[in-house]
């Protein structure tokens, strides 16, 4: 699943492009879930403000999430969202 601050690659390109998830909408399917993600791009030919649009399935996750500081509301219903405290140990381990 991903959260706003995110960072992902779109794979549906030749070469991955690093984006920063913008919005993130979770959709039920009939055999599980699916996200629409808003992106920005952090490089390539697009003028700043551009959003692209991916289904979940069409980029891959970075590997270290948008770490912010425990405490903040967005950490707390990221760390819920996974199931994990969110500590400096964590942080240190991904």
């Amino acid at each position: 699943m991903y959260l706003p601050g995110d960072y992902a690659y779109l794979a549906d390109l030749p070469t991955p492009l690093l984006c920063r998830v913008h919005e993130a909408e979770t959709m039920p399917l009939a055999q599980g879930r699916c996200q629409l993600l808003r992106l920005v791009p952090l490089a390539g030919p697009w003028p700043a403000g551009t959003i692209l649009i991916r289904l979940d399935h069409c980029v891959r996750p970075v590997g270290v999430r948008n770490h912010r500081p425990a405490g903040t509301p967005d950490a707390e219903s990221r760390d819920a969202l996974h199931g994990r405290p969110h500590t400096a140990a964590h942080e240190a381990a991904t």
